[in-house]
């Protein structure tokens, strides 16, 4: 049993194209020569496209659907091996022109046929790659960051102490404890690329599977009818390879070699005294002399402040009674000493949930929720504006929400594909960057929004979505925003993008694919950082049959210089993978990058650049957990937890 995916015409020209007539559907079962669909051009060229394949469909379009550009349009069970004439059959339809005309240029046309086909099956026709499996290298050192023997961990006060007392914190030293391994090199051979070669009465191959197509009123070449001769199968030719490199290779791991730095300042929370077992710190604001923390204890939100300095400590811990998914927080919104916090609940019908908190003293006081159901994604703070990127569960919609100082709040609906259609883009977005300068009580400002588009039977594309914004004390206006699409194979480093080798009989889907996760711009747009990871890829294949997801960044520098680069762990359990969790510029153009696992145990790493992209030192510790980052005046914060036997407790940090 597999699935043949049928893909529309690969000629930009032809689009919009409108699905006119449906000749089948879901549940079918279909031969070769059955004829799916016709389908209309702008212009009125008709195109019609058989099945194929012998089997059942599985997905088929909506009458009157609008492709606006190229994408899949039938997917086929099929039930056992076809034979190749099958595959390889003009399966061209008889049009509705004069007859006499098609007889005197029927030879001529058949002519066209045949080399079109020898050249469209001498390009698909290859040896698919060859995997060498991952051979795992010699074992190296990790190390873990733990707070000094003689210093214990500052323990979480209960409300009614948290206005009196607060507990002391100094900085931690740092030990070597695990063993890891090192990951083992796979063979990048990449196959020949296939190619898609549309024309009058020309057969088309699209995603190895056969598909005939012919433009019925096209006037300018003749076309032969359906009671052509079948071309003889040509002999297989061997297909152009694409440049290729090592992968991974030493510039993959490269960043494993940099030094790898203990924090200027590392001071735990412990969820001790009855308040909490597990505290665990989700997002940061700094600000001068301190940050201000949310995150989860057990099952509610904690929120407190830590100040820098000789009594360094916590100040005025709090908790709310919301299991919180996401949190995050922002100093001195709306007013001085006041910070807003916004929880996303692991419970979406509550929705998202609004708090003020008080560093000094008192209690967090909820101000407003959105409409349940309503997801944060992500949120970010720049130049007097906060930005949140929320999704709506009971449509779907998502929205980019901005917020001034004074109150004032307007949204903008980001693009989400036609959710009733499984065979249409559908986005998905996971993060959200802002970037402001003001002049004269005016603040302009883009915001960065990025995840992928996925679609039924295809591997994930990555997307980024940007939007200008202009706002005052009175309102904030959008300019409308623009979308763009990434493919793996243009985005990744040269050489290094195989095509994707998980797809799923079971599933009928690909598993792998190429996603963003997150970006950050500097100086108004000057250099701009985007993050995701790629998976997936045959190169990307584990000795036991996995694959392997691996960080990737691309950063477009202030001087026009593009930096592309993958990052690929280097320890015992590297077949968990990586992603960008987040990115932040620092003073001088220099650049950190907060990756995270991407399954598995927890694992993290901030990889400083230099302003010309270089590694220069990680913080990479195996108990030491960093979930975000955020910078102040040059310097670089962090926030998560210290993991030690099985137990989480807050952690912050200075780098």
């Amino acid at each position: 049993m597999a699935f043949k995916t049928i893909m529309s015409p690969a000629v930009a020209a032809y689009y919009p194209l409108r699905v006119k007539e449906l000749f089948v559907a879901a549940g079918d079962m279909v031969q070769p020569d059955t004829r799916a669909l016709l389908a209309e051009t702008a212009q009125g060229r008709k195109i019609a496209i058989k099945c194929g394949h012998e089997g059942r469909v599985i997905q088929a379009p909506m009458q009157d659907a609008i492709l606006h550009e190229r994408r899949m349009v039938l997917v086929i069970e099929t039930f056992e091996e076809e034979a190749a004439s099958s595959k390889e059959g003009d399966g061209l339809e008889e049009a509705e022109e004069d007859a006499q005309r098609e007889k005197a240029r029927k030879a001529q046309a058949e002519k066209d046929a045949q080399e079109a086909h020898q050249a469209a099956y001498a390009q698909a026709s290859g040896q698919k790659e060859g995997i060498r499996p991952a051979q795992t290298e010699a074992s190296r050192e990790n190390e873990a960051e733990t707070p000094a023997e003689n210093e214990k961990p500052e323990s979480a006060s209960s409300e009614s102490q948290a206005e009196s007392s607060q507990g002391k914190k100094q900085p931690s030293s740092a030990e070597d404890t695990t063993k890891e391994h090192a990951p083992g090199s796979t063979n990048n051979a990449l196959s020949g690329k296939k190619t898609a070669l549309v024309a009058a009465g020309f057969l088309v191959l699209l995603l190895g599977g056969a598909v005939a197509m012919q433009f019925l009123d096209a006037p300018s070449r003749p076309y032969p009818s359906s009671s052509s001769t079948r071309p003889a199968k040509p002999a297989k030719t061997k297909p152009k390879i694409l440049p290729s490199r090592p992968y991974p290779s030493a510039e993959d791991k490269d960043w494993h070699k940099v030094p790898n730095i203990k924090s200027a300042h590392f001071s735990i929370l412990a969820g001790e005294g009855g308040n909490a077992k597990n505290i665990e710190f989700l997002s940061l604001d700094a600000v001068a002399n301190k940050v201000l923390l949310a995150g989860k204890a057990d099952n509610r939100t904690i929120m407190t402040s830590y100040r820098f300095g000789e009594e360094s400590s916590f100040h005025n811990v709090r908790y709310v009674g919301v299991n919180p998914e996401k949190a995050f927080i922002f100093a001195d919104f709306s007013q001085k000493g006041y910070s807003s916090v916004f929880i996303s609940p692991e419970n979406s019908k509550q929705g998202v949930q609004t708090y003020l908190y008080r560093e000094k003293k008192g209690k967090p006081k909820s101000i407003s929720a959105f409409k349940a159901g309503s997801s944060l994604l992500y949120a970010d703070q720049d130049g007097g504006l906060i930005a949140l990127l929320i999704e709506h569960g009971e449509t779907s919609r998502k929205q980019v929400f901005i917020v001034n100082k004074e109150g004032k709040a307007s949204f903008y609906s980001l693009p989400v594909g036609d959710l009733g259609d499984v065979l249409s883009d559908h986005y998905y977005y996971s993060h959200l960057a802002l970037d402001t300068h003001s002049k004269e009580g005016i603040i302009n400002g883009t915001a960065i929004v990025t995840g992928h588009v996925s679609a039924f039977f295809n591997p994930a594309t990555a997307f980024t979505y940007g939007l200008r914004l202009r706002a005052s004390s009175r309102k904030v206006d959008f300019e409308p925003g623009n979308g763009q699409k990434v493919l793996a194979k243009e985005a990744l480093p040269k050489g290094v993008f195989q095509k994707y080798g998980s797809y799923d009989d079971k599933e009928a889907k690909y598993l792998g694919g190429f996603k963003f996760t997150a970006s950050a711009a500097n100086n108004y747009g000057q250099s701009v950082a985007l993050g995701g990871y790629v998976h997936g890829m045959g190169n990307q294949r584990n000795k036991e049959g996995s694959y392997r997801a691996d960080a990737y960044l691309t950063w477009y520098l202030a001087n026009g210089t593009e930096i592309k680069r993958m990052f690929v762990r280097e320890d015992s359990k590297w077949r968990d993978g990586l992603v960008v969790r987040d990115l932040e510029f620092l003073d001088n153009g220099r650049l950190a990058v907060l990756l995270r696992e991407y399954e598995g145990d927890p694992y993290s790493a901030v990889v400083f650049f230099s302003k010309n992209g270089k590694p220069e030192k990680r913080y990479n510790y195996s108990n030491a957990i960093v979930n975000d980052i955020d910078s102040y005046r040059g310097a670089l914060y962090g926030a998560g937890f210290h993991y030690d036997k099985g137990k989480r407790a807050g952690a912050v940090f200075k780098f």
